[in-house]
């Protein structure tokens, strides 16, 4: 019985490393598509080494302040290193959806933000200098239209909060950027395939050290309406016409108490 025992351990603890480690057979999963008030987001596909299953879960829509789509993930790396062994895990999953424009009109930017969290901590032993590292990552990331791929550069920022052991990043391209981008000028974007790979990860030696990723969203604000922008052009033609005349009363009193 003892020998059964020892025997399911080390399968477990063998089954264990080899997923850490990502050596497990690549494979897909697919997502419902979600439906805004003025974008819809299908096709959306999460695919990589590690899966299945899913890494970043099945994501939430919400319709304000934009049409975005949300994702709560359990993808999480630890490594723990007592006795000066370098080791090392990685869990990486690449996303890949379609912004469809249901509305008639065409995208004004794009917004994406990512939230994690890390924990590092070190052994102390005299004379022995432990390392420690993590990552968080969503690089690459591409866009395509019509046909055309494009690789999104710089690289996604993501800040490090060491007080509180966080991560939090944004990234924002407007509808200028994807024309630069496409070397199109004039283009209307009603259609847009993105692709982004998150990847997280952690490294230790004398010490452990974890990575998890906790938030990850999409967001697609539209161009404002026409009646939306006449509004906004009337209402700051009647304020600069109010200021005008306060200013044209302020000196017609003062010419009136000069006299």
């Amino acid at each position: 019985m003892l020998l059964n025992r020892l025997v399911r351990r080390i399968s477990y603890l063998a089954v264990s490393h080899f997923l850490i480690l990502g050596i497990s057979q690549a494979g897909t999963v697919n997502f419902d598509s979600q439906a805004g008030a003025y974008f819809s987001f299908q096709n959306l596909t999460e695919d990589g080494p590690n899966v299945p299953p899913s890494r970043v879960e099945s994501p939430s829509l919400f319709l304000s302040p934009i049409d975005t789509i949300q994702f709560k993930p359990s993808a999480f790396v630890a490594v723990e290193s007592q006795m000066g062994s370098a080791e090392t895990a990685t869990l990486s999953s690449k996303l890949s959806f379609l912004i469809q424009a249901t509305a008639a009109l065409p995208m004004e930017r794009i917004i994406i933000d990512v939230a994690g969290t890390y924990a590092e901590h070190s052994l102390t032993i005299p004379g022995v200098t432990p390392i420690l590292s993590t990552s968080l990552s969503l690089d690459p990331i591409e866009f395509k239209i019509g046909g055309v791929t494009k690789l999104w550069n710089p690289a996604f920022s993501v800040s490090r909060n060491t007080a509180d052991q966080t991560w939090s990043g944004r990234l924002e391209v407007t509808q200028g950027d994807l024309r630069d981008l496409f070397a199109s000028p004039t283009m209307e974007v009603s259609q847009l395939e993105v692709f982004s790979t998150a990847t997280v990860s952690a490294s230790a030696q004398w010490g452990n050290a974890s990575s998890y990723l906790t938030t990850l969203s999409f967001g697609v604000a539209p161009i404002p309406e026409p009646s939306t922008a006449s509004l906004l052009l009337l209402s700051g033609l009647a304020l600069l016409h109010k200021r005008r005349r306060s200013l044209m009363c302020k000196g017609l009193k003062i010419n009136i108490n000069g006299k």
